[in-house]
């Protein structure tokens, strides 16, 4: 399986990592400051694109944590969307200037911010995003998912892989509207159904709606409040 893996990534990251193909699906080039920090996106960042288009439109108030690199859905959600209030965060300050350096030269209306998941956030939002790390470190050390320790803090999920989302899950609600939801990207490769399923129940939150991908196993939950 390793070995497998292994060559998938190999011929897959030129795809994942090419400025052209982000453009064709995203809509922008990213700045060639961004390259560094490798490929541009996942399949998750795919379901999430299709979660976009269905529950953000321009009157959304929208919150993207863990916005990555390239600020891919916050800018995706502003470009497609035409969505004007929009707050990216990310915990990694390098990886933050990239991003808001993507927007900057699009010169879209942005707010970048550090925060630790919620721990800089103010306010409540009409739709949060989170394409989460959802990579068991163990399995991730194994199959060498990890180029580095900004690569390992970025995507690894902790043990098991639910460790960021079962904090992410506690503290969300309080940052929500009332009738808000939460877009929340996993991929079951890394990380099972089951345990996506506990985390929910142990958030208070309930599944309003999951979109999945076909022939691959990347889905995005979509939660609300009780």
């Amino acid at each position: 399986m390793i070995f497998n893996y292994n060559i998938y990534s190999y011929l897959i990251r030129p795809v994942r990592s090419s400025r052209l193909i982000h453009r064709y699906l995203f809509g922008y080039l990213p700045s060639r400051k961004s390259e560094s920090h490798g490929a541009y996106w996942d399949w998750t960042t795919l379901v999430m694109r299709r979660a976009i288009v269905k529950y953000i439109n321009s009157d959304t108030h929208h919150l993207d944590v863990g916005t990555g690199s390239v600020g891919c859905l916050a800018i995706y959600s502003c470009l497609r969307s035409n969505c004007s209030s929009i707050d990216a965060v990310d915990y990694i300050q390098e990886v933050l200037d990239s991003a808001r350096e993507c927007s900057n030269s699009l010169r879209l209306p942005i707010q970048f911010y550090w925060s630790d998941l919620f721990s800089n956030i103010k306010g409540k939002f009409d739709v949060i995003t989170f394409n989460a790390p959802y990579i068991d470190k163990n399995k991730g050390d194994k199959l060498g998912l990890f180029d580095n320790k900004i690569s390992e803090a970025r995507f690894s999920g902790g043990t098991g892989g639910g460790e960021t989302i079962a904090r992410f899950l506690f503290d969300a609600k309080n940052y929500m509207k009332d009738d808000g939801k939460i877009l929340l990207g996993v991929c079951h490769y890394h990380i099972s159904k089951s345990k996506i399923n506990d985390l929910i129940i142990a958030s208070g939150l309930e599944l309003h709606d999951r979109i999945q991908m076909m022939f691959m196993q990347s889905s995005v939950y979509i939660l609300q409040k009780e």
